[in-house]
């Protein structure tokens, strides 16, 4: 160091020495040469600048009216595309302009003249002069077929006018034209740059004022005739006419822009630049070829040393080259040396740590994935009332996406769900909140057609209070299944009471002394008893399996009145009431003769339960020529009004003459056996007093029944 100083006295030991003394040389002889062509040069630019500064502000100035009007326009579609306004506009309330007209449209829009008309030019509503509105409804009725936004005059001066039809949403026929107009002056009042123009007005057209010395200028999208002048104290003042669209007037916006010079000299800008360019070049070379030695070949080494070793440290790896450094480089090369060696030392350790680190992250991250993100149960993370974290099960639950649970509002991720728990009762988020935090808590959810869902709901919270998770289980499943047993149990108490009836009938009858042909009888029809009460518990189970349960096991042709003769004389025997039938046809039918006895034996038992014990039961047979029809009629107190269809609901049951018990499964069957069968079954009033059950079934062919037969 002590020979380099002693080589070089002239020379700083630092750079920021060095790079001073040398800019402040290059800068005075630069100063000295382009002083006086700057001078010319600023002179001339300043007009240049200037005017086209004028015509950048006459730009914006378009652009804050063409602003205005989009958002006048925003005002009116709002209401021109609303249900309520398009009927308002073909039904006026005054009570609708008060609360949702004049707050929202003429208050925020700061408008001078609202009007409302209807398509055939009538006038709902308007607020203004009577001279303003009486123009808006002229130019509505000239041009109403379209949206329109345009620069008027009104007799209060030039205004923005927006107008729009009335056309509600989806589009319909046009109920009718809304229209506001606001004062040109007040658009332009909010557009001020005290840094360039000042006394920015409007006002209406009138004469050109050609006494003075004005330049025209070109005239930017929007305005025509634009003119520019230098006033006494240098100010350039524009005059820009703004035509209106019905090309019938004008208005003029005036500005003058500040800071504006006399021109002091002719020169060109091309030859003031091309001065400047080729001195610039001059000087520049020299100060390149003076810093180059002491700044570019240290920084080139710097910078590959960055690049070879840098790649190294970013990856993790460890390397061993240090930077060597020139003993007569500056004290800041060295610090800045040292500096490098020492940050990319530090980058590979920390990069090697940042690599494990996020390996880590990578598994956590992972495992996350599998418990949050892939679990079936809906996930909520709530942060202070928004939720912060869903996964793909609670947007299924709630039938939101994603993108509309994250960073919302629990009460709005809830507002379109109808929940209610198990006694009916309507809850909110709030409630549902609270008591997951303390059990959790079974709702049942509806949030559509067909959309009826059961959730356990479970609330964890954190320590501060502040976060809350949320687990929604879908339990519909169990729900159904719990439904289904208790319906399976309920079948079987109701299907098994009608053959235990029988049986205990003829249980009753063999006590007594009979003949051996009764007896065998009455064995037989036990034994009949007994194999239907089989049939019906593999119905059930049946039914535990699938939906169709109630179906038919076996196709076969089945006789109509030989079913009913067997029937009747069964009940006679469980009921002690004579069961008469009736048969005007022999119809045979194709079905499961276990299940049309079941629907019988289940209409003949509905009638003696529900009437006297004199009163008379009747099996009537008859047919037409498609269709099979089998009644059941008795003369008790029949059936309510409004009730004939309610009583072949499940679980549906109406009082008989001692409140019999059951669960309202009887009717049900009875449909749902008909029904499996390609037919229908019906209750009506008995001519006379009564009730009469009808099931009709699709006729056999007749030679398929002779043949059978």
């Amino acid at each position: 160091m002590k020979r380099s100083a002693a080589r070089m006295p002239l020379l700083p030991a630092t750079l920021r020495g060095r790079l001073t003394v040398t800019i402040l040389l290059s800068s005075v002889l630069l100063f000295v040469l382009v002083y006086g062509l700057t001078m010319a040069a600023t002179e001339h630019q300043a007009r240049q600048i200037t005017q086209a500064q004028a015509l950048a502000d006459l730009n914006a100035v378009a652009v804050a009216i063409d602003l205005e009007a989009r958002e006048l326009d925003s005002y009116i579609i709002a209401y021109t595309e609303w249900d309520d306004f398009y009927e308002r506009t073909l039904d006026f309330d005054p009570g609708f302009v008060s609360e949702e007209v004049d707050p929202w449209l003429r208050e925020r829009s700061g408008a001078s003249a609202v009007v409302w008309l209807r398509r055939d030019g009538a006038l709902v509503n308007s607020y203004g002069s009577d001279a303003d509105v009486r123009a808006v409804r002229e130019y509505l009725m000239s041009r109403a077929s379209t949206a329109t936004a345009a620069v008027v005059s009104l007799p209060s001066g030039p205004a923005l006018l927006v107008s729009r039809p009335v056309t509600s949403d989806p589009p319909r026929a046009s109920a009718g034209y809304l229209a506001i107009a606001r004062p040109l002056a007040d658009v332009l009042s909010a557009y001020t740059s005290p840094a360039r123009l000042q006394s920015l007005s409007v006002h209406g057209a009138g004469p050109s004022d050609s006494s003075q010395r004005w330049t025209t200028l070109e005239s930017p999208d929007g305005f025509t005739d634009v003119r520019g002048r230098y006033d006494k104290n240098g100010a350039f003042q524009v005059r820009a006419t703004l035509p209106v669209m019905d090309g019938r007037n004008a208005a003029v916006i005036s500005f003058t822009e500040a800071d504006a010079r006399e021109s002091a000299s002719g020169i060109e800008p091309y030859v003031v630049g091309l001065a400047l360019g080729l001195i610039s070049l001059l000087i520049g070379l020299g100060l390149g070829l003076v810093l180059s030695t002491t700044i570019t070949k240290p920084m080139v080494k710097f910078s590959t040393y960055l690049k070879d070793r840098g790649y190294r440290a970013i990856e993790g790896l460890p390397f061993e080259e240090k930077l060597e450094l020139s003993p007569i480089l500056p004290d800041e090369f060295k610090d800045l040396g040292a500096v490098i060696q020492d940050l990319l030392t530090q980058l590979s350790i920390r990069q090697a740590e940042l690599k494990r680190a996020n390996e880590l992250a990578l598994a956590a991250e992972e495992a996350l994935r599998t418990v949050v993100n892939d679990s079936s149960e809906g996930k909520l993370l709530i942060v202070d009332g928004v939720v912060d974290i869903a996964n793909r099960a609670a947007s299924g639950f709630l039938d939101k996406p994603l993108g509309m649970l994250l960073k919302r509002p629990l009460t709005e991720v809830f507002e379109n769900l109808h929940m209610a728990t198990e006694d009916g009762r309507e809850i909110d988020a709030d409630e549902l909140m609270r008591r997951a935090l303390e059990n959790p808590v079974p709702i049942r959810c509806e949030s559509g057609p067909d959309a009826d869902r059961w959730m356990m709901v479970s609330v964890v919270g954190t320590s501060d209070g502040g976060s809350y998770l949320l687990t929604i289980r879908n339990i519909t499943e169990e729900r159904h299944l719990e439904e289904m047993r208790a319906e399976i149990v309920s079948l079987v108490t109701h299907d098994l009471r009608a053959p235990l009836t029988v049986m205990n009938g003829y249980l009753d009858l063999l006590e007594r002394p009979l003949p051996d042909e009764k007896r065998a009888r009455a064995l037989e029809e036990m034994r009949a008893a007994a194999s239907r009460m089989e049939s019906l518990l593999e119905d059930l189970l049946d039914t535990a399996r699938a939906t169709h349960g109630l179906g038919p096991r076996r196709w076969e042709p089945v006789p109509l009145a030989r079913l009913a003769h067997e029937v009747a004389e069964a009940s006679t025997v469980a009921t002690g009431r004579v069961i008469a039938v009736t048969a005007h046809a022999d119809p045979w039918v194709q079905g499961d003769p276990v299940k049309l006895r079941q629907a019988l034996d289940n209409l003949v038992m509905n009638a003696c339960k529900h009437t006297p014990d004199d009163s008379r039961v009747e099996i009537v047979i008859d047919a037409t020529p498609k269709t099979a029809i089998i009644s059941v009629e008795d003369n008790g107190p029949g059936i309510p009004a409004g009730q004939h269809e309610v009583i072949f609901e499940r679980y549906r049951q109406l009082g008989g003459r001692s409140a019999p018990e059951g669960l309202g499964l009887g009717l049900y069957i009875v449909r749902a056996i008909a029904r499996s069968h390609g037919g229908s079954a019906r209750a009506e009033d008995r001519e006379g007093g009564g009730a009469r059950f009808v099931i009709e079934l699709p006729l056999l062919p007749q030679p398929a029944a002779d043949a059978t037969s």
